[in-house]
């Protein structure tokens, strides 16, 4: 299997900072919230395996198979 290194890099910082909007404000380059949840969902797609849960309005929480990538990371 072949994963994309921007698609890790997004689940990267979406990790780090709790959910998608903080994850596009914090990223090195310029993109949006809707292009990081992309990024995280084919990730999430290609694993078949869900890396967040919703925990709040814009907060997320890493799942175990998350926290395990994190770790990788």
């Amino acid at each position: 299997m072949t994963i994309q290194l921007h698609r890790l890099e997004g689940f990267y910082w979406v990790a780090r900072e709790g959910g998608f909007a903080a994850a596009a404000r914090a990223f090195p380059y310029p993109i949006t919230q809707p292009g990081v949840h992309r990024q995280v969902r084919k990730l999430e797609d290609e694993l078949e395996l869900k890396l967040f849960e919703r925990v709040g309005h814009d907060r997320m929480a890493l799942t175990d198979g998350g926290r395990a990538l994190y770790a990788f990371c």
